[in-house]
C-alpha cells in the first residue's frame, strides 16, 4: 500500500514546529496503523500532558490498538469530570471488557448541569453497545 511509503515522512513531521502539521501527521499515522509509528508516538505520550500533542498521540495509538497506550487511557479515564470524557473514544477503540466499567464510571461522573451531558452520555452508551456487541460476536 502506498500510504506505508509515507510513514517515515509522517514520522519526520512529528518534529515540526508547526502544530497543525504535527497533529495531522499523528492522525495519519494512527489511521495507517504502521508499527513503525508506535515508538515515536509513545515517545510523545511518555512526555505526558505537558506535550501539546499528548492526546493526539494517545488517540492515534488507541486507534492502532497498541496495548502500551492502554494504561495511559485508563489513567485519564479515571480522572474527575470533565477531563475523563476525552477518553470515551479511546476506550471504544480498545473495546476490551474492562472498558465497560470505566465508561459507566465516566457516565456517572457527568454533571447534570454540564452543557454536553446528553452528547457525552450518548457517546458512552454507543461505546458500551459497540463493545458488548463485539463480545457477543466472539
Amino acid at each position: 500500500r502506498k500510504e506505508k511509503e509515507t510513514v517515515p515522512i509522517l514520522i519526520n513531521f512529528l518534529k515540526s514546529w508547526n502544530s497543525a502539521k504535527r497533529r495531522d501527521a499523528i492522525w495519519a499515522l494512527g489511521v495507517i496503523g504502521d508499527e513503525r509509528a508506535v515508538k515515536p508516538l509513545m515517545d510523545i505520550v511518555k512526555k505526558g500532558e505537558k506535550h501539546p500533542n499528548f492526546l493526539d498521540a494517545l488517540s492515534a495509538l488507541s486507534r492502532m490498538k497498541y496495548e502500551g497506550a492502554f494504561p495511559y487511557v485508563v489513567k485519564i479515564a479515571q480522572e474527575p469530570y470533565p477531563k475523563c470524557v476525552v477518553m470515551i473514544s479511546e476506550l471504544r477503540e480498545f473495546a476490551k471488557p474492562e472498558c465497560v466499567p470505566l465508561l459507566l464510571k465516566i457516565r456517572n461522573k457527568i454533571d447534570e448541569n454540564a452543557p454536553l451531558r446528553r452528547f457525552d452520555r450518548n457517546r458512552i452508551d454507543d461505546a458500551i453497545e459497540y463493545i458488548e456487541s463485539l463480545q457477543k460476536s466472539q
